[in-house]
């Protein structure tokens, strides 16, 4: 089983590194954006093509978002809840979704 570990800060990247090579895992497979502090969705979506072909290149078969940047990147979404996340299984979906036009006026 190939495993992709998506981080999304140079110093989460540096941690995760240490922790794979403790757990035995080959540090290549750590993709980090080297994004600093928490990005706009419209700027994150700008990295979500790359990484897509990272995965279909890589063939990977499970992608681990390691904090809140990194799964609102993976999940494509503005706002995530890490806490209800953790420890679940989630199929990738590839591409950017349709953007939003703001809230719904009522």
């Amino acid at each position: 089983m190939k495993v992709l570990i998506l981080v999304a800060t140079r110093n989460e990247g540096i941690q995760m590194t240490r922790l794979a090579r403790e757990a035995g895992l080959d540090s290549r497979f750590i993709y980090c954006l080297g994004l600093e502090g928490k990005p706009k969705m419209k700027d994150l979506r700008g990295f979500k093509a790359e990484l897509d072909e990272h995965i279909e290149a890589g063939r990977y078969d499970v992608v681990v978002a390691s904090g809140d940047t990194a799964a609102r990147l993976a999940f494509d979404k503005p706002v995530v809840n890490i806490t209800k996340l953790r420890g679940r299984e989630f199929e990738y979906k590839p591409g950017v979704r349709a953007e939003s036009r703001g809230r719904k006026k009522k």
